[in-house]
């Protein structure tokens, strides 16, 4: 597995005092996978973390190249872990974030995606926090298809949400207080006359199910099946 470090020079970043840190992971001889799938991730509040680098490992496996930036790069760039040293760190980046930033620096990532690999497909996986922006990106034509993993707030794009018109899957635990009951249903209500956008609920499962090193969250069966339904997306 290949990783690359880069950043992205654009108007809005410099106005902010700095450049987009960006990462491309892919398989180990980059000139022989530049036709592979795109997997761009909003990662979770965490970001780059050891959890995220298992799935994309994952992803490389099964034939696609991923792309992912810092959103927090403006506050608090970095990865965090998923303790309690890392917690309150990860609330207050993403309360200091907003959306217009986050939405501006996700165009700016894929319009470089898109230049760099003209015609490969670019599937958007939005974990956590990550599923609010990517799924915003599927609304705005921005990719090609979307996946959001526990993502939190999606039901407050309300309207916006009818702009969704390409293929996904937004994936939700059960007993999830940041995405409740109430809301899983608002969501399967809103899009029942469009069969390309999937909404699945997994019984039983709290917030962060994918977390693989987080073992009082984590479930395998549910993890299998947000993570077959990027695979199946990205398929020919």
């Amino acid at each position: 597995m290949n990783k690359t470090d880069f950043f992205l020079d654009t108007e809005h970043a410099a106005q902010a005092g700095g450049a987009i840190p960006c990462t491309h992971i892919s398989r180990a001889d980059e000139e022989s996978c530049k036709n592979d799938p795109c997997l761009l991730i909003v990662p979770s509040v965490f970001g780059f973390n050891s959890t995220f680098m298992l799935h994309c490992q994952r992803f490389i496996d099964k034939g696609m190249q991923v792309y992912s930036l810092d959103s927090f790069w403006r506050t608090c760039p970095g990865a965090l872990e998923a303790d309690e040293a890392g917690m309150p760190q990860a609330m207050a980046r993403m309360a200091a974030l907003t959306d217009k930033d986050c939405d501006s620096d996700l165009s700016a990532l894929t319009s470089y995606i898109r230049a760099l690999h003209p015609g490969v497909p670019v599937i958007g996986l939005g974990i956590c926090f990550g599923g609010r922006p990517i799924v915003r990106a599927a609304c705005d034509k921005e990719i090609d298809s979307v996946v959001a993993w526990h993502g939190v707030r999606i039901c407050e794009l309300g309207d916006r949400l009818q702009t969704l018109d390409c293929a996904g899957v937004l994936h939700f635990g059960s007993i999830d207080a940041w995405t409740p009951e109430e809301d899983c249903k608002a969501l399967q209500q809103r899009f029942r006359n469009k069969p390309h956008v999937e909404i699945v609920v997994h019984q039983g499962c709290d917030h962060g199910f994918t977390h693989v090193n987080r073992p009082s969250v984590f479930k395998q069966e549910a993890y299998d099946a947000a993570f077959d339904s990027v695979v199946k997306l990205a398929s020919p």
